[in-house]
């Protein structure tokens, strides 16, 4: 398809075509990637005045491409006008769209990396691409847990909770931890105690993204909740959730080393979740199930496993 298009998306039309998507959630939104991020450029690939694909490609100072911490599924994706057509439609503009997309933008960066949004399981297209141009594709599979009918109201959902979970949920609640308001120092220093405790040192980087996260989840898009002990007022826990549109997005949630074994992790998610369902989200993503330890500590709450991938490209040579 010579008439394909590879450019800069404008504002306008990147503002319209993301809110009809639907593989745009609260990572890609310009405002989340603005924060997290120090310069963010939106390329597309259109047909004529028919926008296909998008994709945030996000640098730092020195124009080098980024990764933002504690962001998911963030990568190209496709508009709701592509998504109307055929499946024979989609796949005749996809593999052209595809193909133009990483040629140029290969032109710049000898390597690509990115995840693919939930939803965006036919990697095909992005396959024969890559092998169209000799390029050296590493796809992995990745996995999230979701609780995906959070409007059935907390009770039900907790009747999926296996007996573990609902044993450290009510040691937790034994805690009588008091809600109060988070700062993202009080978040960063819960953030760190497992780290120090081991001695092992945290890039300055990586925390300054989480307190930008934590900055975004204090708005209007996000939750944050904090816990201390009575009496206190040091926080001993804490969640930053961040949602668009039925979703919520379980960015952290953590507990002081100290009360780990005592169930507050458990409670705090379970607080979470119904933060969530106040909130009136559909959906509750525990972003991440990639190890066994971490697998299995989401499938305690009765999730659903939920597939979508993550690769790199590079130039062969």
């Amino acid at each position: 398809m010579s008439d394909l298009v590879l450019e800069r998306v404008p504002d306008a039309v990147l503002a319209r075509e993301l809110a009809l998507s639907p593989h745009a959630t609260a990572f890609n939104q310009p405002s989340t990637l603005a924060a997290l991020a120090e310069r963010v450029e939106w390329w597309g690939v259109r047909r004529g005045p028919h926008w296909l694909l998008l994709w945030p490609q996000c640098r730092d100072a020195d124009g080098a491409q980024v990764d933002p911490v504690f962001a998911y599924y963030l990568g190209p994706l496709y508009t709701a006008g592509l998504l109307a057509d055929s499946p024979s439609g989609q796949l005749r503009a996809l593999g052209p769209a595809w193909t133009l997309a990483l040629r140029t933008l290969l032109e710049r960066d000898r390597m690509l990396s990115a995840a693919l949004p939930l939803g965006m399981d036919d990697v095909r297209p992005l396959v024969w691409a890559a092998a169209e141009l000799g390029l050296d594709l590493d796809l992995k599979p990745r996995y999230t847990a979701v609780l995906d009918d959070l409007q059935a109201g907390l009770p039900t959902l907790a009747a999926g909770f296996s007996r573990s979970r609902e044993r450290a949920i009510r040691t937790g609640e034994g805690l009588s931890l008091i809600r109060g308001p988070v700062s993202a120092e009080e978040v960063l220093r819960l953030y760190a105690q497992p780290f120090q405790r081991q001695g092992q040192s945290l890039d300055p980087a990586r925390l300054e993204q989480l307190g930008r996260m934590v900055a975004l989840a204090s708005g209007p898009e996000g939750i944050t909740l904090g816990y201390h002990r009575r009496g206190e007022t040091s926080l001993v826990g804490a969640a930053v959730l961040l949602g668009h549109r039925d979703t919520v997005n379980n960015v952290l949630c953590i507990a002081d080393t100290s009360l780990r074994d005592h169930g507050a992790t458990a409670w705090i998610t379970r607080e979470a979740i119904r933060a969530a369902i106040e909130r009136g989200a559909r959906v509750f993503d525990f972003n991440g199930a990639n190890t066994p330890d971490r697998a299995l500590d989401k499938a305690l709450y009765g999730t659903r496993t939920r597939l979508y991938f993550r690769f790199e490209l590079r130039r062969s040579g």
